[in-house]
Formats: structure tokens, sequence, C-alpha cells
């Protein structure tokens, strides 16, 4: 079977797609009391990349998270970042030429990545699967456990059950700005779930900063 059969070029759209660029990147400040920058070295920082790791950065935004990735694994390593919304991919690209570093971005679904199996040592997605159904989120993590090479791994930011004030008004924003307002998206705990059940090892969470989010880390086996 061709491979553009296997990953149709097209993304699925059951997830909420943004298409307010310029303006994510005034969300993300406020999401992260104006600590952006400090908030994305703590994602690389949780995600133990080191130099030649091959990145892939699942929902890549407007691409900050994935430009720091290449500072992280460096000339021999090498990063991709995938996003459903043309428009993110248009102004992630913008920013990687500003910043001299060699990031691939192209417009994908999480459901559908184009890369071959074991492409990678570590995925990353943040503030990502809120937007997701159910289904896509399952959908979602068994492409990354595809993707990535045995011993790999996989790290998520995302908000916490419940959350604060703050997270009750980026999600109002966040699906007025989106295609689809039926989100359903399920908790860190039940991302747990859903990764162990993909076939993640050692799948765990832990508190992130600010407060209101989580990390969840898994693994792939490197017996896989």
């Amino acid at each position: 079977m061709a491979d553009d059969q296997l990953h149709p070029a097209h993304p699925d759209k059951r997830g909420q797609l943004i298409h307010w660029a310029a303006n994510y990147d005034r969300l993300l400040s406020l999401i992260t009391l104006g600590m952006e920058g400090r908030f994305r070295r703590r994602i690389i920082e949780s995600a133990n990349l080191s130099r030649g790791d091959r990145v892939l950065d699942v929902g890549c935004g407007t691409g900050t998270l994935a430009i720091q990735a290449a500072e992280a694994v460096g000339l021999d390593g090498r990063v991709d970042g995938i996003d459903p919304s043309p428009e993110m991919i248009a102004r992630a690209r913008s920013k990687a030429q500003a910043s001299g570093q060699d990031v691939q971005f192209q417009e994908a679904g999480i459901e559908s990545l184009p890369f071959p199996d074991h492409s990678f040592d570590s995925v990353l997605s943040s503030l990502v699967f809120h937007h997701l159904d159910g289904p896509l989120q399952q959908a979602g993590l068994a492409e990354i456990r595809r993707v990535l090479a045995p011993g790999g791994r996989l790290t998520i930011i995302d908000f916490a059950g419940g959350g604060p004030l703050l997270h009750r008004i980026v999600s109002h924003f966040s699906h007025h700005a989106s295609d689809d307002h039926s989100h359903s998206g399920s908790p860190i705990e039940q991302l747990i779930l859903e990764a162990t059940k993909a076939g993640f090892h050692n799948v765990t969470s832990a508190p992130f900063r600010p407060r209101f989010l989580e990390c969840l880390s898994a693994e792939v086996s490197s017996s896989a």
C-alpha cells in the first residue's frame, strides 16, 4: 500500500483547529504567566533530550518548543513539528527561519502522522490533548507509539483535571477560536490509562509549572 494511502494528506478535524496563529503566542504568554521561554525549557528538561536525538513535536503550534528542542539536540539531531493548522505551520516556519534552526514543519493531524515506524527517539506534545475528543486521543497515542523507536519517550504537558479559573478562561477562548465546539478531552488521569492501552510502559504523571498543568511521561519498551 502506498504511503499516501496509509497517511492521508488531509488531517482529521475532530480536534480543535486553531487559525489565529499570531494571537496564539499571546495566549501562551497568558497561560505561562509571561514566562513561555522558561516553560518551554522545563518541557525540554522533562523530556531528557540529548544531543543527536530525533524529536517530533505533535501539535507544534507556532513552533517555539520545536525550535528550542532543535537547540537541545544539536546539529546531529533532528526535529520535526506537525500541526493541522496551516496558519500555525506558516508562522512556525517563519520563526524557525528567523532563529536559524533547522526544523521541519508540516501540516498534519495527530491521527495520521506522516512518518515511518520508529522514526523518533522522543515525542513532545504541549497543551494539545485537551483539544481532542476521546477517540482522537486514542488514535493519536497509537500513532505516537508507532513512530517512536524502541526505548523512545513520550512527554505530554496539559491541564490537570478540574483546573483553576485561568484554565477555564483559556478553555473558553480556545473553544471559541476553533472549528469544533464539542470537545470532550480527558484529564491526565484518563490519558495515563489510554497510553497504557496503546502499549506504553512506565506511564507516570507529575505536577508541572504553572501549577495547573501536569506532565505525563511514558516509554516504549527497548525490546519493542
